[in-house]
């Protein structure tokens, strides 16, 4: 694919996303699919755009994640100086103003949160999730074609606006959690992360005039709505290890921030790994940084000691420089998130954003019915090669850019940027038909371990210590 192919989505209709991964062969395909390659690559572009800037001020909400009693206590003990960037107190109502679709989108975000307060929990306790939620999904539904109709639809201006939005629609309703089992985790991120690809890819956010600050806004208002709906309706972790896993909810916050603190001289100088067991610290970045706001949330849902109910994070905050906390997130993200079962079984599938398609030619993959597995044939071939390659392009000019190549895959020189250092990386290796980086799973070990984490290591005496498995391979003391 030549970087200056465009998506033209004249040339194939949209179709309502379905469910196409039913067993480890759906998974296996997965890693191999177009809709995979989109979302690394988005990732990949995101990560880079947001590297050494902070959260503009007004984004994040501290109500969110500390009560009045906190907020004096924690506020008082700053450690290190905070820098206050002169620019931050405006740069929202700036980036706002400038950016009419940026405008729309936070408009939208508020309404959805509006919807919450209209949709109060039910009283009583619940273990398992407060039923109204139900109802707050069954509203959100009734009015999702017309806020996509209202507040994304003006942006759009390719052929199929109809289809546009049946296909979108379906990434945002299931960024905010189940409806069935009133649970919210890592695959309801990856959705919200589908729908700003599919945004980006459609040039409803425009390809040239967008940059990291304008992504931290818009990943900054959903992850506080997103806490908002998991502390007003009980949200029960989806598809989480507990103790063992990162974290209950969220993945793609801990990349981004990471990204946001590499070469933190200026922007957050003395911001170490090691300062997430400071609540004082976390407390002062936790509206700058979407990595201390996670750590933030989890103080504020979990009590006792940190090391104890967050073993991982912990560990992590051993590592001496956030690059490497950077490159260890990206791969749990592969190993973890993408590339389990649990959690992308929920991803479906459409016919212009994430089409079941091979990566390598194009071509429909295996797909199965849950019972037989059986590989759908490609009868008619309507489309020349180059139309299809027109379709799985993407509309940027730089566009190339596995995931995984990332700033810890070649030594490069700390001045680089990390742009530059993504695109020298795949500038000097030949892209392979999957996504450099991303494990091709082997059924046998999916089950066999298919619960197995990344940083769990054999213990060579035959023993089983369960305190190791808690350690990222990527994190040494």
């Amino acid at each position: 694919m030549s970087a200056n192919e465009i998506l033209q989505p004249a040339a194939f209709e949209y179709a309502e996303p379905v469910k196409r991964i039913y067993d480890s062969q759906g998974l296996h395909s997965f890693q191999t699919s177009v809709a995979l390659y989109e979302i690394q690559k988005s990732l990949t572009k995101i990560v880079a755009l947001v590297e050494n800037k902070e959260v503009p001020d007004g984004v994040l909400s501290k109500e969110l994640l500390y009560t009045e009693q906190d907020a004096d206590k924690y506020s008082h003990d700053f450690e290190i100086p905070l820098f206050e960037d002169p620019q931050s107190t405006t740069l929202l109502q700036d980036r706002v103003t400038r950016n009419p679709y940026l405008k729309s989108l936070l408009s939208l975000f508020e309404d959805l949160s509006l919807l919450v307060d209209q949709v109060p929990p039910l009283e009583g306790p619940r273990r398992y999730g407060n039923l109204a939620c139900r109802d707050y999904h069954t509203k959100f539904e009734s009015k999702l074609n017309g806020l996509l109709t209202k507040y994304i639809l003006p942006f759009y201006n390719l052929p199929n606006p109809d289809g546009f939005i049946k296909e979108i629609g379906w990434y945002l309703l299931n960024a905010f959690g189940s409806k069935e089992r009133l649970d919210y985790g890592t695959g309801h991120e990856l959705n919200f992360l589908a729908f700003i690809t599919g945004l980006w890819k459609t040039r409803v956010i425009p390809i040239d005039n967008i940059d990291g600050y304008d992504f931290l806004i818009i990943f900054g208002k959903y992850y506080d709505l997103a806490r908002k709906l998991i502390t007003t309706y009980s949200l029960e972790p989806a598809g989480s290890h507990g103790v063992w896993g990162l974290d209950d909810h969220f993945h793609i916050s801990y990349i981004l921030g990471a990204s946001e603190l590499l070469n933190n001289s200026k922007t957050m100088p003395g911001v170490s790994p090691k300062m997430i067991n400071n609540r004082s610290v976390v407390f002062q970045y936790s509206t700058k940084n979407l990595y201390f706001n996670s750590i933030s949330f989890i103080y504020k849902v979990k009590k006792g000691a940190f090391f104890e109910h967050s073993p991982i994070l912990y560990d992590v905050s051993n590592v001496k420089n956030w690059e490497k906390i950077l490159k260890g997130m990206l791969k749990m993200y592969s190993a973890e998130v993408v590339n389990k079962f649990p959690v992308v079984q929920h991803f479906y599938f459409g016919g212009v954003l994430f089409p079941w398609r091979s990566i390598k030619n194009g071509s429909i993959l295996p797909i199965s019915t849950g019972e037989d597995s059986i590989t759908e044939q490609s009868s008619s071939t309507s489309h020349s090669n180059n139309e299809l390659q027109n379709k799985l392009s993407y509309p940027h000019q730089n566009d190339q850019i596995p995931l995984v190549s990332a700033p810890w895959k070649n030594k490069q020189s700390q001045a680089q940027s990390l742009q530059e250092r993504l695109t020298s990386s795949y500038t000097s290796t030949r892209r392979s038909p999957t996504p450099q980086g991303f494990q091709q799973p082997q059924q046998q070990q999916q089950q066999q371990q298919h619960t197995r984490a990344p940083w769990a290591v054999n213990n060579q005496s035959g023993s089983q210590q369960p305190q190791e498995t808690t350690r990222a391979t990527w994190a040494k003391r």
